[in-house]
C-alpha cells in the first residue's frame, strides 16, 4: 500500500508551474499562498462531489420505484450525467491550470470557482436523486453538500473572489 502526502504533491505541482515567475519576481509569496489555497479548495470540492456522485449512482442502481431501479429513469440518468459532465469540465479546467495552459494564478482562481459551482450543482443533483434518504443521518449526502457550500465561501465569499478575478482579467478602462 502507498501513502501519498497530498500537500507535498500540491506543492510540487505549484512550484513546477509557478517557480519561474516567482524567481523572476513576477509573483509574490502571497500569490503562491493564494494559488495553493485555490488548489486545496477545488481539490476538496471536486473530490467530495465525485465521491457523492459515485455513492448516488450506486444507490440509484439498487433503489426501486414502480418495480424498476430509479437509475433506469431518464430524469435520474440525465441529472447524474449532467453532474458528471460538470465535474469533468471543472476537473479539466484544473488540469489545464496545472499545466500552465489557463493563465497562471488567474487560471487557478478560475478553476477553483468552476469547481465550486460544479461541485455544488452535482451535490444538489445527487440530493435530489437520493430523495428523502439524503436528508437522514444514515446518508452522507447532506454532509457533503454542506461541506461544499462552506468551502465555496471560505475564507472569502465566492462573490468577492469572483469580483477580484473579474478585476484582474478585465482591467477598468
Amino acid at each position: 500500500m502507498f501513502c501519498v502526502n497530498v500537500d507535498a504533491v500540491i506543492a510540487a505541482l505549484l512550484l513546477a508551474i509557478l517557480w519561474k515567475d516567482f524567481k523572476s519576481g513576477a509573483l509574490t509569496e502571497k500569490d503562491l499562498e493564494t494559488a495553493a489555497f485555490n488548489v486545496f479548495l477545488y481539490g476538496r470540492m471536486i473530490g467530495a462531489a465525485a465521491e457523492l456522485l459515485r455513492q448516488t449512482a450506486a444507490y440509484a442502481g439498487v433503489r426501486t420505484q414502480f418495480g424498476a431501479p430509479i437509475g433506469s429513469f431518464q430524469a435520474v440518468k440525465h441529472a447524474l450525467a449532467d453532474a458528471w459532465i460538470g465535474l469533468h469540465h471543472a476537473r479539466e479546467l484544473a488540469v489545464g491550470a496545472f499545466k500552465g495552459q489557463a493563465g497562471g494564478l488567474d487560471g487557478l482562481s478560475l478553476a477553483a470557482l468552476a469547481a465550486g459551482s460544479a461541485a455544488q450543482g452535482s451535490a444538489e443533483r445527487c440530493l435530489q436523486a437520493m430523495g428523502g434518504i439524503g436528508f437522514t443521518w444514515e446518508s452522507d449526502v447532506h454532509r457533503y453538500l454542506k461541506a461544499i457550500v462552506r468551502l465555496r465561501h471560505w475564507p472569502l465569499p465566492e462573490q468577492l473572489r469572483r469580483g477580484e478575478l473579474r478585476a484582474a482579467l478585465l482591467p477598468s478602462r
